[in-house]
């Protein structure tokens, strides 16, 4: 089985869209998707892989720029008012994933992340993977993402995508089939070394505390990004590499 990442910073224009001063509603404004990039990585689905395949998107400019105008007080109203506009635009970047998916003949099935996992805090509490076992073995692929989940303490939490992915690869070949490889896509050629600016080529234990993203210059190349950049998808990475899955980074 493999897991691919759409990286929130490949599927829409996080970097741009992101920064704009907050206003209290956005409700009228259209956060940008690049069909354009989802469409060409379906096409390589399409044409490479017979493996089974389970789909994680980031949430790109309509996860984090939606959290953060809440958690800083931009937007204002009750908790639940943010979890509807948090899943109502998650459900927007979804729905054209899963659309572009299906038109270029990747069967491509939305699984809300909410409907089978329970949070604690940022990580995953349970997580009940039968669904996702139906989903794969009848022939489709299932597509996840990170999202606002139900916390066991109360409230609602951020899980990242990488955060579920890796909890999936912890139930390699015992609660699930085995996985594989883990591809994460972002807007980058890879993980880049701070001092010299080059790709990493192979990442290890030794080496996360100098890396940045894309041409960045500090651990998470987003200012805004609520679920830990790309010093938490490389400490995640290592991880899951750590218990024997092949694991990428790469744009």
């Amino acid at each position: 089985m493999l897991i691919i990442k759409l990286g929130g910073s490949l599927i829409t224009y996080k970097k741009d869209d992101i920064s704009p001063p907050f206003l209290e509603n956005e409700l009228g404004l259209t956060y940008r998707i690049r069909e354009h990039v989802i469409r060409q990585v379906a096409r390589t689905l399409r044409e490479c892989s017979d493996e089974d395949l389970i789909i994680v998107h980031g949430g790109g400019t309509h996860g984090h720029r939606t959290v953060n105008r809440w958690r800083r007080g931009v937007a204002r109203g009750p908790e639940s008012l943010m979890v509807w506009e948090v899943k109502w635009r998650m459900d927007q970047l979804t729905s054209a994933v899963v659309r572009v998916l299906g038109e270029e003949r990747v069967p491509a099935v939305s699984h809300p992340t909410s409907s089978f996992v329970l949070s604690d805090g940022s990580a995953v509490a349970s997580m009940d993977i039968n669904s996702l076992e139906n989903i794969v073995s009848g022939g489709c692929v299932p597509v996840i993402r990170g999202d606002l989940c139900p916390d066991v303490r109360g409230g609602w939490s951020v899980v990242s995508g990488d955060e579920l992915i890796y909890e999936l690869c912890r139930r390699s070949g015992t609660e699930m089939g085995i996985i594989s490889k883990v591809i994460m896509l972002m807007d980058a050629e890879g993980v880049m070394n701070r001092e010299t600016g080059k790709v990493i080529e192979e990442i290890d234990n030794e080496h996360p505390e100098g890396l940045y993203g894309g041409g960045g210059s500090s651990p998470s190349p987003v200012e805004g990004d609520v679920s830990g950049g790309i010093g938490g998808k490389v400490k995640t990475c290592v991880g899951i590499s750590g218990m024997g899955i092949e694991t990428y980074i790469t744009g």
